[in-house]
């Protein structure tokens, strides 16, 4: 798991080195252990690296790499599981190995198979190749997103790629200015959906997706290479054992696939419980780590520490308090762009906690999507047999909203009130704002909602493309990575993905939450109380905490409001009523001002 970033000039400029490395060195924390750089013969192209060494920790694995001619150099964050039997396969074919790394299995799989080598890699990756013979640069991310790549794109100019936007704020031609409907987007959903960010320089990579950059005719193209509901088109229906050796596999390769030790994220939830248990039958004395907060009446703690006697792991715990135990400044640090999910916190601590112990760990995270426990699969169930024309219409009007057709986007969006309403943001916004926010909005979850997926499944399908990557993983990815800890997530491979949405509906109903699959294959393990417990989201209970109550004085004074960004009026009215969302949205609204602070300002 590495840091990577890239430059290519368009405008006849040569890439300065400066510039590439203090790009570079704004990632130190994500590979503190080497670093690279490689810029072209004709000095149109740079890459750097930051490397974390988990496979082959000889200097034989250090990046850039390139292949035996050095015609193909590659900076690539990520891991891939089946490269050994990838490696075999490309020795068969005639090609030469000077590392036992999965990088290297990487540039060979492209020499040989070209863009088609992404469907032989299983695994989580980000990473950009330059092919000198066709004067090209290749750049992929992996099917669901785990890893990150973000680039920034002035036509005829740059094009420059980071795993972290952090880094392309020094890239040449960048310029501070804010995209009004990634703005928008974020006090919507509380994340910033893919394509967008916060800048109107930068854009995220979508997963699934490969660029090419033709540095002759300047020209860049996007490709998708991958979509699920594409691969189940002409799939065979899988069978729940089928899915469970899938899992199993998924679990084992991830946890050996190193050449360090790995330890598991263990909240005492299914998912986690689920790894520990799988872990727990391939190596002994496994380290598993938890965080708990106070005050908590729905701590995990104990359900975590149970799973950890029975299964005879090295448990590390931490207990925090408040907000403070931290350092808010510091999370405005870790995060590029606002994301307003408050177990970040929890990540960041336990991602800390993690790394004193092992530099690679195993997450649950993706369990809630592809075997369906989120709490609204049920909240929509519920209401939806309900939704008659009479009741759409006075819902719609007693918050505000009138003559909008009822959709998918605003079903499912007031379900999961993550952010402020669609009527609000006209209130909360500047007027040119809300303008340019109403032009570019594109309904995300609109996007993703498809005919060929029914019911709940419809919902995971939404996200697996949404919630999970530009909140979860991209949560995951940096606040681990902060702490220079690799995270795994077994639940994501793609291979258990596809067989769990080819179940036949027998065994997998279309209605089914809860995560019934889940569920019964920890039934030979574990009691009754402990899989039917109430669900517990990974979160900080932080409307309790002492922070709250100086919060809304930062927000008024904040500079959101000075440089007009929000109207002071909306934003009062909000901090000062009392409702069950109030806690929710302050945290919304400092986590945008923390981050105006420490990023736009200076």
């Amino acid at each position: 798991m590495c840091g990577i970033v890239g430059i290519c000039q368009f405008d006849d400029k040569n890439v300065q080195r400066e510039t590439l490395l203090k790009m570079r060195e704004t990632l130190k924390h994500r590979g503190p252990d080497d670093q690279g750089l490689f810029i072209s013969s004709n000095q149109q192209v740079g890459l750097g690296h930051r490397r974390l060494s988990i496979v082959d920790l000889t200097a034989a694995g250090n990046q850039p790499m390139s292949n035996e001619d050095a015609t193909v150099w590659i900076t690539y964050n990520g891991e891939i599981y089946n490269y050994h039997s990838l490696r075999s396969q490309l020795q068969t074919l005639g090609h030469h190995f000077k590392s036992q790394t999965d990088t290297e299995v990487i540039v060979h799989a492209y020499e040989e198979f070209g863009p088609e080598c992404l469907h032989k890699l299983n695994g989580m990756f980000a990473f950009a190749i330059y092919d000198q013979k066709k004067n090209q640069v290749f750049a992929a991310r992996d099917r669901f997103g785990i890893k990150p790549f973000y680039y920034l794109l002035k036509e005829s100019r740059t094009f420059a790629f980071a795993s972290e936007i952090k880094a392309l704020i020094h890239a040449p031609h960048f310029e501070k200015s804010l995209n009004h409907v990634a703005i928008g987007d974020f006090f919507k959903y509380h994340y910033i959906p893919t394509p967008k960010t916060i800048w109107s320089d930068i854009q995220k990579l979508p997963h699934g997706h490969y660029l090419t950059v033709d540095l002759t005719t300047k020209h860049i193209a996007l490709h998708r290479y991958y979509s699920l509901e594409d691969r189940l088109a002409d799939r065979q229906p899988a069978t729940v054992d089928q899915v469970y050796q899938l899992l199993e596999s998924s679990v084992t390769d991830q946890l050996l696939s190193s050449d360090v030790e790995v330890g598991i994220f263990l909240s005492g939830g299914l998912d986690s419980s689920t790894i520990a248990y799988l872990a727990s039958t391939k190596q002994n004395r496994i380290k598993t780590f938890s965080i708990d907060f106070q005050p908590d009446r729905f701590s995990e703690l104990k359900y975590a520490q149970d799973v950890s006697k029975k299964f005879k792991t090295e448990h590390f715990a931490e207990t925090m308090a408040d907000i403070q135990d931290c350092d808010i400044q510091n999370f405005a640090d870790i995060y590029d762009e606002p994301l307003a999910d408050n177990s970040c916190i929890a990540t960041d601590t336990l991602s800390r906690l993690a790394s004193k112990h092992v530099k690679v760990a195993l997450s649950g995270d993706g369990g809630d999507e592809v075997f369906a426990g989120y709490t609204w699969y049920d909240q929509w169930l519920a209401q939806k047999p309900r939704m008659g024309i009479a009741l759409i219409t006075s819902f719609y009007k007693k918050i505000g909203l009138k003559n909008n057709v009822w959709n998918f986007e605003r079903q499912y969006s007031d379900i999961l009130a993550n952010g402020f309403y669609l009527n609000e943001l006209k209130s909360l916004l500047a007027t040119d704002v809300y303008k340019n926010f109403i032009q570019g909005h594109d309904q995300i979850l609109e996007r993703f909602h498809q005919n060929k997926f029914k019911s709940v499944r419809a919902l995971q399908y939404v996200d697996l493309n949404t919630f999970l990557v530009d909140d979860l993983l991209s949560k995951l990815d940096l606040g681990s990575m902060a702490n220079s800890l690799e995270v795994r997530v077994p639940f994501l491979d793609h291979h258990l993905v596809e067989a769990v949405f080819s179940l036949d509906k027998k065994d997998f109903p279309a209605y089914a939450t809860g995560k019934p699959l889940i569920k019964k294959l920890l039934s030979k393990t574990f009691s009754n109380e402990f899989i039917n417990r109430p669900k517990r989201g990974f979160s900080a209970p932080f409307y309790h905490w002492p922070f709250l109550k100086s919060a809304a004085q930062e927000i008024l004074n904040g500079q959101a409001i000075k440089l007009g960004i929000l109207k002071f009026d909306y934003v009062q009215k909000t901090l000062t009523t009392h409702n069950k969302v109030r806690a929710r949205r302050i945290w919304l609204l400092l986590v945008f001002e923390m981050w105006l602070r420490r990023w736009f300002e200076r």
